[in-house]
């Protein structure tokens, strides 16, 4: 997007994150416990006029998880203060603090150390179109967390839980295509050619991680 360009979303205050899982096989079911769920919702913005509003969600979650029996359960909730895009060619983000800390929840019960780990995408679109194709300005965050719970046989000592926070930030401009209009295009193109949909600045702007206790058994020796 050029050095004047302008698009922001307003409005998102927030998310939460609730993970609760488990394995009856331990290690064996790791493979089996990872969803991936798409979410897009595509509307006109006024009747009659070729203007399309675009809200696409993504979700993923992965698990490491070890011993039979094993379980892992953790939330947390975080706010969103401000805008999110593009002003003046310029990425802005929205400030991020902690409503209720992940670390505080995690739970569970496991012979080993295990953990999980999630993944959301938003992205917010207004573009010139129909709903099966249009180009626009888009803005985006992902926030990436991941919680690890320690071995239970442990707890004697100290039963060490880690959580970590990321989120990344951007804007730029992008083409959205229904399934069928992409499979109609790569028809009409040569064998081979490649169709880029997005053009963007994805940033981090927020990083956190804690492992308590805070003793060696835990944090490692210095």
């Amino acid at each position: 997007m050029g050095s004047g360009s302008t698009f922001v979303v307003e409005g998102v205050d927030g998310f939460s994150i609730d993970i609760s899982t488990g394995a009856a096989n331990g290690a064996d079911d790791n493979k089996k416990i990872r969803v991936e769920v798409p979410v897009e919702l595509t509307v006109p913005v006024l009747p009659g006029e070729p203007l399309m509003y675009s809200n696409t969600w993504k979700f993923v979650v992965g698990t490491a998880l070890s011993g039979k029996n094993t379980t892992v359960t953790a939330g947390g909730t975080w706010r969103l203060d401000g805008p999110l895009g593009i002003v003046d060619g310029k990425l802005v983000t929205p400030r991020l603090t902690v409503v209720k800390p992940i670390m505080d929840s995690i739970g569970g019960v496991s012979v080993g150390v295990s953990g999980v780990a999630a993944a959301v995408e938003a992205k917010f679109q207004l573009g010139l179109g129909i709903p099966a194709a249009f180009a626009g300005p888009y803005a985006k965050f992902v926030m990436d967390t991941g919680v690890a719970n320690g071995s239970a046989l442990g707890s004697p000592l100290a039963r060490c839980r880690s959580a970590r926070l990321e989120a990344k930030a951007g804007a730029g401009f992008g083409l959205t295509l229904s399934s069928e209009v992409l499979k109609a295009l790569r028809k009409l193109l040569p064998a081979g050619a490649k169709i880029e949909t997005e053009s963007e600045s994805l940033k981090p702007y927020f990083s956190a991680s804690q492992t308590l206790p805070n003793v060696p058994l835990c944090v490692g020796s210095s």
